[in-house]
């Protein structure tokens, strides 16, 4: 597949590269004798040709297809893994912030602090299960007589 996606990558290349210099050449090619005050006409007065759109479209398409067939396979999201892995960190104690760090520490991460709960409003599941167990466990009985 290396070598698929580096034909790809090649050819479009050339295929870009050539393009922009057709549009270059084009452009100081095909002005007008008589200056004009406005770019705006001068452009709109002498179009790009067809085939050098054609050309730069596609070439960017050759790019695409050799990055996408040179990138890696994707690999499964393993949500329970990553929770405990995010659970188990301790390079930061529980119920700290990233942002209340201690001076002289540093805050990190911050793609940590989005994805590892530790955010104001978020509600701790695995918290509240812990709670509710031991709400069981005690038999359920509440403080409030009806």
């Amino acid at each position: 597949m290396a070598f698929l996606s580096t034909i790809f990558n090649s050819a479009g290349l050339l295929f870009l590269v050539h393009g922009v210099y057709s549009s270059y050449e084009h452009s100081l090619t095909h002005t007008p004798s008589t200056t004009l005050t406005s770019t705006a006409a001068v452009s709109t007065a002498n179009p790009i040709p067809a085939d050098i759109v054609l050309e730069i479209l596609v070439s960017t398409t050759l790019l695409c297809i050799g990055i996408v067939l040179a990138s890696p396979g994707l690999r499964p999201i393993q949500w329970r893994t990553w929770a405990c892995e995010a659970e188990k960190d301790e390079r930061r104690p529980r119920g700290k912030r990233a942002f209340e760090a201690e001076v002289g520490q540093g805050v990190g991460n911050f793609g940590r602090f989005v994805e590892d709960g530790e955010r104001r409003g978020f509600w701790d599941v695995r918290g509240k299960r812990k709670e509710f167990a031991a709400w069981v466990r005690d038999g359920s009985k509440s403080d409030v007589q009806i």
